[in-house]
């Protein structure tokens, strides 16, 4: 399984940017299909997405394994203090967090802002 991600670091929506991106989603497409066992989990912004699949007529091939995902700013917040916690060694029920208020949990972050000063 290989993982990819930040693929839209500097992202301009240039046609450098967009025939890059195309050219290795259809690489990917081709390894895979020519390989048994091998995945690929790509991470991409919406609109990385909708310009390269509407440049490349190609990219149609990978519309049905798209996963659409979106997030909550609660749930991005729970998901820093998860990793703040995994980082230091100390388990987490996500859970809790996710059903908690943010003022219950921001003292999560705490531990960050001593480092900083």
């Amino acid at each position: 399984m290989i993982y990819l991600d930040d693929l839209d670091r500097g992202w301009k929506n240039s046609k450098s940017d967009v025939e890059n991106l195309s050219a290795m989603f259809n690489a990917i497409r081709d390894l895979s299909r020519g390989t048994t066992n091998l995945y690929f989990r790509v991470a991409l912004r919406s609109d990385v997405y909708y310009a390269i699949r509407t440049s490349d007529e190609t990219t149609d091939k990978i519309d049905g394994s798209v996963i659409w995902q979106r997030w909550s700013n609660h749930e991005i917040l729970v998901m820093l203090i998860k990793r703040i916690e995994s980082y230091f060694g100390r388990e987490i029920n996500e859970k809790e967090l996710l059903s908690s208020k943010q003022e219950d949990i921001k003292y999560y972050f705490q531990c960050i802002e001593l480092l900083c000063h």
